[in-house]
């Protein structure tokens, strides 16, 4: 008899090396989200992202489905809650009504004491999803605002602002190494150009560019798979 060869185990991804405190260590498996909450459970879903690895982390959330809209302090203080509970860099964005009432994509990075760490605005119109009630910003001046991480030098252009040339070099000539872009993809027949895209504009312009896109979304009383979209392009 003879024994039989094991096929070698499979490579596990490698965490990027981060500085920032560690969370607390969750004992067990992570808890499930719950659908009755507003919103989501923020907590468990980062948990969950978390759960087994060895920290610091910075998480990137995907573009919020489009529940009723936030304010912009609600939502800041929704993201900012869940980056201190769970100790992570954490960026996200979702519908927010501003205080002069326009409903808006908006997107915040926040540390892990649950300090706000840059704020950003979609520039462009919402061209994936096709209609929609949100305002353009293309008649505001673009701030272009960086932050100062452990990880890097970071920048968020929300959902199709990432794929416009002009948008990523001046994020890039502003100092960002790293552009986090929350996002929303769709299985159109535009989606392959979109990913190419972010592709080139990574390396257009030598930034990291992490995109993250959900497995599905919400539409009325059903749920449309959407494509796999999420991923770092450098």
């Amino acid at each position: 008899a003879h024994a039989q060869r094991q096929p070698p185990p499979a490579p596990q991804p490698t965490p990027l090396p981060h500085t920032a405190p560690a969370p607390a260590t969750l004992k067990g498996p992570p808890p499930r989200p719950s659908p009755n909450r507003p919103h989501g459970d923020l907590i468990a879903l980062v948990q969950a992202a978390i759960h087994g690895q060895t920290g610091p982390h910075f998480v990137l959330l995907p573009l919020a489905e489009d529940d009723a809209p936030l304010s912009e302090p609600d939502l800041a203080q929704v993201l900012a809650q869940t980056a201190r509970g769970c100790g992570v860099h954490l960026a996200g964005a979702a519908l927010a009504k501003l205080a002069d009432g326009d409903i808006v994509r908006l997107g915040f990075l926040f540390g892990p004491d649950g300090a706000k760490l840059l704020r950003a605005r979609k520039i462009s119109p919402d061209l994936v999803e096709g209609f929609s009630d949100t305002s353009a910003a293309l008649d505001h001046p673009a701030e272009w605002k960086v932050a100062k991480t452990p990880f890097g030098q970071v920048a968020m252009l929300i959902g199709e602002d990432v794929l416009f040339t002009h948008y990523v070099r001046a994020a890039m000539l502003s100092g960002a190494e790293i552009i986090v872009n929350p996002a929303r993809e769709a299985a159109d027949n535009h989606f392959r150009i979109r990913q190419q895209t972010r592709a080139a504009r990574a390396y257009e312009n030598h930034a990291l560019i992490a995109t993250a896109s959900p497995p599905s979304v919400k539409r009325g009383t059903f749920t449309e798979r959407l494509p796999a979209a999420s991923g770092v392009y450098d």
